[in-house]
């Protein structure tokens, strides 16, 4: 009889320690989605000022206006953003690429004068912020098709 107990009983304690590992698992899991969807949601309000901050260096159609002195302003736009509502809010991506703008910007922008840009400085501004916003981009996966929606 004894025999008959001893792996019931085990099989008790297995399935007891499963269940509750596998409760552990989920609500974590739980968890995690929502602080992701929280993150992801607070991403694309914030995402949306860096974009449209970027607007100064378009490649299409090309500006000719452009100003080290507007350069210089645009760092210190974007510094105020990264610290002031955004910048705890992108990837680790996003954080090298937002960096690699703003040590471009800091270059180009040193001497704050008000001539126009270069076109060798605008082409690698306008690239930095490019690399930026595609980093955005994949983020936010705005544009990736969601597999679900897809045909």
């Amino acid at each position: 009889m004894e025999q008959g107990i001893l792996p019931s009983l085990g099989m008790a304690i297995i399935t007891t320690m499963s269940a509750f590992v596998g409760a552990l698992i989920s609500h974590f899991l739980t968890q995690r989605r929502g602080l992701d969807l929280a993150i992801y949601k607070h991403r694309g309000e914030v995402y949306k000022v860096l974009w449209e901050k970027t607007s100064l260096l378009p490649k299409w159609p090309r500006r000719n206006d452009v100003t080290y002195a507007q350069i210089h302003d645009l760092s210190e736009e974007l510094r105020n953003w990264y610290f002031g509502e955004g910048g705890l809010y992108l990837s680790d991506s996003a954080r090298h690429a937002y960096g690699a703008l703003q040590e471009t910007l800091d270059d180009s922008a040193r001497t704050n004068r008000p001539e126009t840009l270069s076109t060798p400085d605008y082409d690698v501004l306008r690239d930095r912020c490019s690399d930026l916003r595609t980093q955005l981009t994949h983020d936010l996966l705005s544009r990736k098709r969601m597999f679900l929606a897809s045909r």
